[in-house]
């Protein structure tokens, strides 16, 4: 798991944000995110260092000691060479498992990434009452104070998120 910290306000400002721009958001109809009626403040961070895109996600090398690359990925002699499937399933296992024995390939990997970017989400209290719909290449990032679980509420995502709060409520029964 990973850790973050309790003041929002240090959890945004680690996404270069002052503040949630949105106090308190209430999803009381379905929305998806990339649509215009999303009621988040979204920030766009984009970047083509891994190691970046690691930190932007919330995924530290050090809280992930036991998710080690596959043998394959740890001994590919070169990116050059491979299909794009293969090499961005070694970007995969770079930014979601522990990169420290793909360090070598980095440069290849980042060169055929090129630029990625985060979506960050913020909200100081978020109260979820229908469905939010997350569906895109791109990986996201909720941070809010707290997030409530109406009847209802869930939230489905088709991509890679991650959902920071200090806390979250399951009003759901």
């Amino acid at each position: 798991m990973q850790r973050h910290s309790a003041d929002l306000s240090k959890r945004l400002a680690h996404y270069g944000i002052t503040e949630a721009v949105q106090k308190d958001v209430h999803i009381s109809k379905p929305v998806t995110w990339n649509d215009d009626n999303c009621p988040f403040y979204v920030k766009a961070i984009s970047t083509g260092d891994l190691d970046e895109l690691k930190r932007l996600i919330g995924r530290d090398d050090s809280t992930l000691a036991n998710e080690e690359p596959s043998s394959a990925h740890k001994s590919l002699a070169s990116l050059a060479t491979l299909p794009d499937d293969s090499v961005f399933e070694a970007a995969s296992a770079y930014i979601f498992g522990n990169s420290a024995s793909l360090k070598h390939h980095k440069a290849a990997i980042e060169k055929k990434l090129g630029v990625r970017t985060v979506n960050v989400a913020a909200a100081n209290d978020l109260v979820i009452s229908s469905v939010i719909t997350y569906d895109s290449g791109s990986p996201a990032v909720i941070n809010a104070n707290s997030i409530t679980f109406m009847p209802g509420g869930q939230i489905v995502c088709l991509g890679s998120l991650s959902v920071t709060a200090n806390s979250i409520i399951n009003q759901t029964a």
